[in-house]
């Protein structure tokens, strides 16, 4: 009795090797499939949103990242209780940023490119205006004014 529990223990064994080895070949091939550039090698936006009159952090700004002809939107977010963002896994490309929040003027960064080594970008602090009080209800993107600047920033990595 045993040796069958023990040929038992051998298969429960060999069956759970083979079934990891195929699990981890399914990975594998999974992360292949999905592109070869690594997390390293993707990269990342930060900076951080104020109210331009006091310097005051904006909470919940919202942060979009677009492809640089404008019609697809890669990434977004809201900025955190001290008015940061970050956004990452970007790939490689030139994007635009437009940050916006109401009651405020929208302010779009122009020309952020992201190489493929890992770019970390740092935008630095956005200050965002506040619009008259009988602007401050309009509610579609395409209604707000928009400052620009192009990124005059060094990537650093």
């Amino acid at each position: 009795m045993g040796q069958k529990t023990e040929n038992n223990n051998m298969k429960t064994l060999t069956t759970s090797i083979l079934v990891c080895a195929a699990f981890l070949l399914v990975l594998t091939t999974a992360s292949k499939a999905m592109g070869n550039i690594s997390i390293s090698e993707k990269g990342q936006i930060s900076g951080r949103v104020t109210d331009a009159s006091g310097g005051i952090a904006l909470e919940s700004a919202s942060v979009d990242l677009y492809n640089c002809s404008g019609v697809k939107l890669v990434a977004g977010t809201l900025t955190n209780n001290k008015g940061e963002f970050t956004l990452t896994m970007i790939e490689p490309g030139e994007f635009y940023l437009e940050i916006s929040m109401q009651g405020y003027s929208a302010f779009r960064i122009k020309n952020i490119n992201i190489k493929k080594e890992g770019v970390k970008t740092d935008v630095g602090e956005i200050q965002l205006n506040r619009v008259s009080k009988k602007n401050a209800r309009l509610t579609a993107r395409n209604n707000f004014q928009v400052a620009e600047c192009d990124l005059a920033l060094n990537n650093k990595h």
